[in-house]
């Protein structure tokens, strides 16, 4: 039977060329691994090299078994692999990043449930905005992260978790109310049209956010004027700034306080939504301790936010 050592002595001939070059490779001398080449084709009864002053060069039936060993070493370091990740699985650390509100909501869960399961990976927490996550998985600097849609970037591995609609905060006194649709629909929905927002007093997250970034493309989109009377970067400011009858606001489902004295309104009869995703870097998607974490993070937030 064949020993991986034996191809890995084959394979080193062929890619050097010289049996001495190769021996040099594998730390062993030239007549021990002349002598195993020897025997090597004796043993099979075929002639694998040309011998000639520049060197070896593979037969016709040297090039066909080259070809299949290939394949063999191919596998044998995949499978190398696929163990080391595996051990990995017993000792390793991870870096995630996520935002704070999805840290408030999700993070504890799911590092209760991973933990359980990988007692011994570390996982290194990082919170930031998603812009600055991006650039940190870009970068390298983490395996993976918990964010929203639009991505900055396109190109970044990710894959979709559940989808979040974007409400409109109201006041329960403000006049858009009276315009609103579906109350009685059987499920409490109410929405409102997008083309009725124009001329209304808003207060917008700051330039660059994700959810400025989709509320100022609806309002090209739907030509909407409305007055921005304020900027701000806190959510939690702005659905105050809403209570006190300072304008309306857009929040995400997963930002919505409960209870709560406002009022959240769909923008059109089937709502605006957006994709909650993990993203990876480019060296860590395919890593077994990564996947894991990922599968326990998908597992958490579906159950609290099915599609």
């Amino acid at each position: 039977m064949v020993e991986i050592k034996e191809l890995t002595y084959i394979l080193a001939i062929a890619r050097e060329g010289s049996i001495s070059r190769a021996a040099e490779k594998l730390y062993m001398s030239q007549p021990n691994l002349s002598q195993f080449l020897k025997n090597f084709e004796a043993s099979i009864g075929t002639v694998l090299f040309y011998r000639t002053p520049l060197g070896v060069h593979p037969t016709y039936a040297g090039e066909l078994f080259l070809e299949k060993i290939k394949e063999i070493d191919r596998s044998y370091q995949a499978a190398m692999r696929e163990l080391k990740q595996m051990r990995m699985l017993e000792l390793g650390v991870i870096r995630f990043g996520i935002p704070a509100a999805k840290s408030v909501l999700f993070l504890g869960d799911i590092l209760n449930s991973f933990h359980r399961n990988f007692p011994q990976i570390t996982v290194s927490i990082t919170e930031a905005n998603s812009r600055l996550l991006e650039e940190m998985i870009i970068s390298q600097q983490l395996d993976a992260a918990l964010i929203s849609t639009p991505l900055n970037n396109e190109s970044i591995i990710h894959h979709p978790i559940t989808s979040e609609e974007l409400f409109l905060a109201v006041s329960p006194n403000h006049p858009l109310l009276k315009l609103a649709q579906g109350e009685g629909d059987g499920n409490g929905r109410r929405w409102i049209a997008p083309e009725q927002l124009s001329g209304l007093d808003f207060i917008v997250s700051e330039p660059g956010t994700k959810i400025r970034k989709i509320t100022d493309r609806l309002f090209d989109s739907y030509r909407i004027r409305t007055r921005t009377l304020y900027s701000v970067s806190n959510v939690n400011v702005a659905l105050e700034m809403v209570q006190s009858g300072l304008g309306i606001t857009f929040v995400s489902a997963l930002r919505v306080p409960h209870p709560s004295d406002l009022i959240y309104l769909s923008l059109g009869e089937s709502g605006i939504c957006r994709d909650v995703v993990m993203v990876y870097s480019a060296g860590s998607c395919h890593l077994k301790t990564v996947e894991a974490f990922a599968s326990q993070v998908y597992t958490t937030v579906r159950d609290r936010f099915p599609l």
